[in-house]
């Protein structure tokens, strides 16, 4: 990335960042996708490990984001099936269970990775998917937070981004959006970055002491 920039997450977004990203996500999809500023809210209190933000200081501005929702088995059932609307509330979304002893297995939906057009030449996709990838690990390693598998809903500018995950096409929803999914972990990340590499061969080895087969 550029200088003057950098990656927030977790409690250090703030409400002034949601609602830079309500106005971006409009800027990029349209007014017909605005979702209520106390939506957006409720369902990251429900779980605040669930966005990136890439912040350009020099103008205290949010230039990009990623949104991952933990989602519950029906609510994630509704995303293969095509059947969701993608409006959802903070019931849907799981809260992650850090005092857990053992280990817990999620369904991880990615809800949308958005970038303003004018910084789509920086770098700021390539931060937010690194960063991605070292909170999944990070979740794991120091939570026993695991994932088991994943999906999404892309429209033709998210293909590649669902591609680079290693997703692969599976159906098609009710509003004309390709649904992608994969098992944890995706193989073709192994080849995508070095952060990538340790991603699968973390999740193989946990495969193996669970005594189930490497996806």
């Amino acid at each position: 990335m550029i200088a003057n920039t950098r990656i927030v997450r977790g409690r250090d977004i703030d409400r002034d960042d949601l609602t830079q990203i309500i106005a971006l996500n409009e800027i990029v999809y349209g007014a017909e996708v605005a979702v209520p500023l106390e939506m957006v809210e409720r369902v990251f209190e429900r779980n605040r490990d669930t966005c990136l933000v890439v912040k350009d200081d020099a103008r205290a501005k949010v230039v990009g984001y990623m949104s991952t929702l933990p989602l519950s088995p029906e609510a994630f059932g509704d995303i293969l099936d095509g059947n969701s609307e993608e409006l959802f509330s903070e019931k849907d979304v799981v809260e992650y269970d850090y005092s857990a002893s053992t280990m817990k297995l999620y369904h991880l939906y990615l809800a949308s990775v958005v970038v303003e057009p004018g910084w789509r030449k920086f770098g700021i996709f390539q931060a937010l998917y690194a960063n991605l990838l070292d909170l999944l690990l990070a979740l794991g390693k120091e939570h026993k937070v695991y994932f088991e598998d994943v999906a999404a809903r892309a429209l033709p500018q998210g293909e590649k981004i669902c591609r680079a995950l290693g997703m692969s096409p599976i159906g098609t929803s009710q509003r004309g959006e390709v649904i992608f999914y994969a098992k944890m972990p995706p193989p073709l990340l192994r080849h995508s970055s070095e952060n990538g590499r340790e991603l699968v061969e973390f999740y193989e080895d946990l495969n193996k002491m669970r005594g189930g087969t490497p996806a």
